[in-house]
């Protein structure tokens, strides 16, 4: 419907131009007739589509039969196939190549083959207001004209079709996700790239047969005219110029030879064939003249009758608008005017020029027969190009719908071995989780049992040897030349007290805290205090937007990562400016330990295995999340790991 409204408007606006502006005779009122009748059933189709209801393939092809025969009418009142407009059959018919199915597709090409081949027999013929036929050049410009028109709108037309094929393309693409309607859309999707490639070949294939027929169309008519110049050439060489060889005296004809002339022309078969004879002298004067009134007449000489004096021959369709021709112009509409030069018979320079007038009769039956000849040539060898395309796409389409298939095949594989892996993945990132948990039972309870067994055997010791110092620790035996027995008692007690120590310390840094009923930020904060309390040192600590429950190894590899990461900071860089940030984003917990001690080469560090960051990392990665180093020599260090917040569903089994 879009493009019927420009074609309205285009229409009025040309038939408007070329009758005022360019003053070409128009059967106006036949044409308004037909562009009216157009625009109405415009406006009923605009209705039509107003009502809830689909537009079936039998009423769009409709539609465009209705396009054609007007288009046909109009060219038919405006010249028919010498339109320059002409061209415009092939938006109908990219409009049905495109949106119908191949029967009605062919159907319209049928059509408008048909018409064109009805147009090129009988028409209208372009003519200006005065009966003199349009001008060559003006039917050239507006076949450029045209052309650029309809490439333009070609163009529109096609990416539309284009934008809605790829916009369908990614539809069809989300769709093949439902294994139900794959191999239904594998089908749909080849049937649409052969039909797009077959109209888009048609259009081209259309285009160029119009450009090079009508091309071949006016190559044969200028043939024609030549040829029929040099016959009456000849015709001027043997019977005209014996009788103008007076001219080659004092420019003037002799009485005697205008008799000649006019028994020449009115009794011979040359004289039928000749509806006007003109002779020329230098300087545009006419010296005879089958118009009486004419001779003596000056002119201004055209470049065809400069040329003839030049020693050419020139034939052409005449401008019955000059003012020589104003004996023929109420007679006929279209003459063949043919300059050929005389020249003295001794000297063989050029004398005079003469002028012969011919109907286009004949003329009109040879380039009919010669056109038409031409248009079978030119639409067979279309045809069977179109044919050959046709079987190329074909076989094309045959092999990418046999690659699609296979590629399909290829596809639901890889979608069950991807869901396998997945399936398997979750299974690994659970077992991790459960080994998380379980390593810290493992820890808790050696840390219990190095408590309740080494520790409470060293414990013991201690109390027995306390109720010992008194006497051991002054006993003054001498054990060995510099040391006595209450000196060797003192550093026992010391180092056994030393050792107690540490096991406590031990024991105690392998226990985890009960953090299962602590909130993500509860179980940062107890991290933090435990840190300060042992290193006597403050961490700022920020939570921001973080979730109040998490699964329990999301809160031991928080623990443990804050703890750890602390622990290095003041062991490496002194425990300068540490700082504890958390947040979300995109489902993960976000960590970041940093500080503003020494720094290090993180590249260093991982070469010589340093065991912190590697378990650290081992420790996040195993859960799913991220792990990584920031850190630059005396610029401090910056911990990251990004833990997934989503819960891990045990397996049972």
């Amino acid at each position: 419907m879009l493009l019927r409204t420009i074609a309205i408007a285009g229409q009025i606006v040309t038939v408007l131009f070329v009758s005022s502006v360019l003053d070409v005779a128009l059967p106006l009122l036949p044409l308004a007739a037909a562009i009216g009748f157009l625009a109405v059933f415009n406006a009923a189709t605009w209705l039509r589509l107003r009502l809830d209801r689909p537009v079936s393939e039998t009423e769009l092809f409709g539609q465009i039969l209705v396009d054609i025969a007007v288009f046909t009418a109009l060219l038919y009142l405006a010249g028919g196939a010498d339109n320059p407009f002409a061209s415009m059959y092939l938006l109908n018919l990219t409009i049905a190549a495109t949106m119908l199915p191949g029967g009605h597709a062919w159907s319209i090409a049928a059509v408008t083959g048909a018409c064109y081949l009805l147009l090129t027999l009988s028409s209208t013929p372009l003519v200006h207001a005065g009966g003199e036929p349009v001008e060559h050049r003006l039917l050239m410009a507006g076949t450029a004209i045209s052309f650029a028109i309809t490439a333009s709108l070609l163009a529109f037309f096609v990416l539309r079709i284009t934008g809605a094929l790829r916009a369908h393309e990614r539809q069809l693409a989300l769709a093949r996700e439902s294994e139900r309607y794959s191999e239904r859309i594998v089908q749909l999707g080849a049937f649409g790239l052969v039909r797009l490639l077959l109209a888009g070949g048609a259009v081209i294939l259309l285009a160029g047969m119009l450009v090079v027929g009508t091309w071949v169309e006016r190559e044969i008519e200028s043939g024609v005219i030549s040829r029929a110049g040099m016959v009456t050439g000849l015709y001027v060489d043997s019977l005209v110029s014996p009788h103008l060889q007076s001219l080659a005296g004092n420019g003037e004809l002799r009485e005697t030879d205008r008799s000649s002339l006019d028994r020449l022309l009115s009794g011979t078969p040359l004289g039928q064939h000749i509806v006007a004879f003109k002779i020329w002298a230098p300087d545009g004067r006419i010296l005879y003249s089958t118009n009486p009134a004419l001779i003596g007449r000056r002119f201004q000489v055209k470049p065809a009758l400069a040329a003839a004096f030049a020693g050419e021959v020139r034939s052409q369709i005449a401008d019955l608008s000059e003012p020589e021709n104003e004996l023929e112009r109420p007679h006929w509409s279209r003459l063949i005017e043919t300059y050929a030069p005389v020249r003295a018979a001794n000297t063989g320079t050029v004398i005079a020029v003469s002028e012969l007038y011919k109907t286009t009769e004949d003329l009109a039956q040879e380039v009919s027969a010669a056109r038409l000849r031409s248009w079978l040539m030119v639409g067979t060898a279309t045809l069977v190009m179109f044919l050959l395309l046709a079987a190329l796409v074909r076989r094309a389409s045959d092999t990418i719908t046999a690659q699609q298939s296979e590629l399909s095949k290829k596809v639901t594989q890889l979608t069950a071995l991807l869901a396998q892996n997945e399936q398997l993945h979750e299974r690994v990132r659970r077992a991790a989780a459960r080994t998380t948990a379980l390593n810290e039972r493992f820890l808790h309870r050696i840390a219990a049992d190095l408590h309740d067994g080494p520790g409470q055997g060293l414990a013991l010791a201690l109390m027995r040897m306390e109720a010992l110092a008194d006497v051991c620790s002054t006993c003054p035996s001498t054990i060995s030349r510099e040391r006595t027995v209450g000196e060797e008692f003192c550093t026992v007690y010391s180092a056994l007290q030393a050792a107690l120590d540490d096991l406590r310390s031990i024991s105690g840094g392998l226990h985890l805290p009960e953090i299962k009923r602590l909130s993500l930020a509860e179980t940062a904060s107890r991290a933090v205090r435990d840190y300060e309390r042992k290193a006597g040192l403050a961490v700022a600590l920020t939570v921001d937007g973080v979730p109040p429950e998490a699964p329990l190894p999301v809160k031991i590899a928080l623990f443990r990562l804050v703890q750890e990461s602390l622990a290095n900071g003041f062991r490496h860089g002194g425990g300068v400016d540490q700082r504890v940030t958390l947040n979300t984003r995109d489902g993960r917990l976000l960590v970041e330990v940093a500080d503003g001690g020494k720094g290090f080469d993180p590249r260093a560090a991982g070469a010589e295995g340093h065991l912190g960051l590697a378990g650290m990392r081992e420790r996040v990665e195993v859960l799913g999340g991220t792990f990584s180093v920031q850190s630059t020599p005396g610029r401090g260090t910056v911990i990251q790991a990004a833990l997934p917040m989503a819960p891990v569903e045990e397996e049972h089994g």
